[in-house]
C-alpha cells in the first residue's frame, strides 16, 4: 500500500487530496470481470471554503501497477 498527499490552495480555497493506492486481491469477487486490473484507488478530497469544510470520497480501479 502507498500513500500520497497533496495541497493546493487557489482563489480562497484549499484543497487537500489523499491518495491511497494497493494491489487488487487476487481473490476479490467479480476480479475475473476486470481484465487487466492490478490497482485500486482511494482519493480523499478535503475542500475548505470560507472556512467550511466538505469532504468526498472516490474510487478507481486501474491496470497500473502499483508503486
Amino acid at each position: 500500500m502507498s500513500r500520497h498527499v497533496t495541497i493546493e490552495t487557489n482563489r480562497g480555497r484549499r484543497e487537500r487530496r489523499e491518495y491511497t493506492v494497493l494491489p487488487a486481491p487476487k481473490s476479490m469477487p467479480g476480479i475475473a470481470d476486470w481484465k487487466g486490473l492490478a490497482t485500486l484507488v482511494m482519493v480523499l478530497r478535503i475542500t475548505r471554503v470560507d472556512g467550511q469544510e466538505k469532504g468526498e470520497v472516490g474510487y478507481f480501479l486501474s491496470s497500473l501497477p502499483p508503486r
